[in-house]
């Protein structure tokens, strides 16, 4: 009864450490190639869109800028200025929140916002034009790096 016991128990055991092991590190499986490309896609999708809302944004604020400035309302200059800077950070903190998604171009993500960071920052002085073109670049980084990431 005992030799059965144990023949029982290693059995068992055996099957424990076959179902636990899965081929992957922590005894997890990797996920289903699918699942990653779509997620992958989901996060590019959402970007791309915090990306596009981020330029508009930009985009409208400089309009509001040039008005102010065309005006001589130092007020409306500075309140512009705040507003841009305040949206550019948001866009900034939401590329960041994304990059620690799985499956996400996470390098991209983070050196989109790193670069938008800069152009927020009060002590920089990049001009509206050359922000402009910088930040439309990052757009067209994060393009490229959600083709080559999903496919």
């Amino acid at each position: 009864m005992r030799r059965l016991l144990l023949a029982a128990a290693v059995m068992l055991s055996g099957l424990a450490l076959t179902a636990c092991d899965s081929g992957a590190a922590g005894g997890r499986a990797a996920p289903p190639a699918d699942y990653v490309a779509d997620v992958g896609r989901a996060n590019c999708v959402e970007a791309r869109v915090v990306n596009e809302d981020g330029l508009a944004a930009f985009e409208s604020g400089a309009a509001s800028l040039r008005e102010a400035t065309a005006a001589g309302d130092r007020a409306a200059v500075e309140a512009a200025e705040s507003d841009i800077r305040t949206g550019l950070t948001r866009w900034a903190d939401t590329l960041v929140e994304m990059s620690g998604r799985p499956y996400a171009p996470a390098n991209t993500l983070a050196d989109g916002a790193a670069t938008i960071q800069k152009i927020a920052d009060p002590a920089d002085d990049t001009p509206v034009e050359e922000a402009r073109e910088t930040l439309a670049h990052v757009g067209n980084k994060l393009r490229a790096a959600c083709a080559t990431d999903t496919k």
